[in-house]
This record gives structure tokens, sequence and C-alpha cells, in this order.
């Protein structure tokens, strides 16, 4: 009887430290600047920017890239943690001689993930280009 209590327990615990299932490709719609009209700020906006995340789990590891519409490329994720439903992730964007660093983290409800991101790289850090966080919402594809 105490080896299967053990087993159980052993069972249950394991269960709970799943990751939620990630693997697969997300897209989402993020606004950017410089369309017709008037955006935040007396800005012209644009449509919105789809970004298109890839997403493999191993463990706690968390891989993949990012695939902004219309580029042609895929950035890789680097220290992407994924812990139950919580993920985070860092995402190095070149800008011509400029680099910016995204820091995202977020939340995996189902077929939907809750993202958050804000520049933390020191040169663009309170330049007024896209200051505090940001969201955006993706969904399985």
């Amino acid at each position: 009887m105490r080896i299967f209590t053990l087993i159980l327990g052993i069972l249950l615990t394991a269960g709970i430290s799943f990751a939620a299932d990630i693997d697969g490709r997300w897209s989402g719609e993020v606004p950017q600047f410089g369309g017709s009209g008037r955006g935040a700020g007396g800005r012209r906006a644009a449509p919105p920017m789809v970004l298109t995340f890839g997403f493999k789990a191993d463990g706690e590891a968390l891989t993949g890239y990012n695939e902004p519409a219309g580029m042609g490329i895929q950035v890789p994720i680097r220290e992407g943690i994924i812990k139950g439903n919580k993920i985070w992730f860092l995402l190095d964007v070149n800008m011509g001689p400029s680099k910016m660093v995204f820091r995202y983290k977020g939340k995996i409800k189902g077929d939907k993930i809750k993202l958050s991101y804000k520049i933390i790289t020191e040169d663009h850090v309170g330049s007024g280009f896209m200051t505090g966080e940001q969201q955006i919402t993706l969904k399985r594809q």
C-alpha cells in the first residue's frame, strides 16, 4: 500500500510540472507606425503588422523563432523558458546599425498566448521609441 501511495504521489507531482502545449506556429498583430491616418501621439498609423512565432518546448527549455510578415526572415529566440503555462524569452532585432533586444513574457491559455514585450537595450530605453510594455495576443495556427 505504501508503494502505491508513493507512486501515486510521484505521478501527481509530475503531472503538475508538465508544461503547456506550445509546440507549433502562433501569430498575432501589433500596431506599427508610418502609414496613412493618425495613430497614438499624432503619428501616422499603418495597418497592423502580423508577427508569427514558432515554438518548441523541451522540458523547461523553449526554442523557436519570430517571423515578421513580409520580411522573409526567421529571427531565433534565445534564453527561452517555459514553466507550466508561463513563458519568457529574448529576441534580438537588427535595424541597420542598431540592435534592439526585446524581452517577452506571457501566459498560454488553450489556443492563445497573451504576451507582453519591452525593449531592454540600453541605447533604446527612454528614446521615445516603444516606451513601456506592449501587448500582443497570439493564436495557434
